[in-house]
């Protein structure tokens, strides 16, 4: 298996047991690579960041990246790489 390196950032919010959530957080992201059989093309590894956030954060975002002024509960900015 690949290594995964998982960053878990609290930029705002009311987000207790970071430190819970961030193992739980990790434990996700490798099943759902495991699971979804897909193909990297590279075996350096995959780097994942997740920020947890507040609804005005998350507002702000929508509106400047997806022209939608309100919040959502999940944002995603994929990142490309070359082998």
């Amino acid at each position: 298996m690949i290594p995964i390196d998982v960053e878990v950032i609290q930029e705002s919010g009311d987000w207790k047991d970071l430190e819970l959530k961030q193992t739980h957080i990790h434990g996700l992201i490798e099943k759902t690579i495991q699971k979804s059989g897909i193909e990297f093309p590279s075996r350096k590894g995959v780097v994942v960041s997740i920020v947890l956030s507040d609804n005005q954060s998350v507002q702000n975002l929508n509106k400047i990246y997806r022209g939608k002024d309100a919040p959502t509960n999940v944002l995603a900015f994929p990142q490309h790489w070359h082998s």
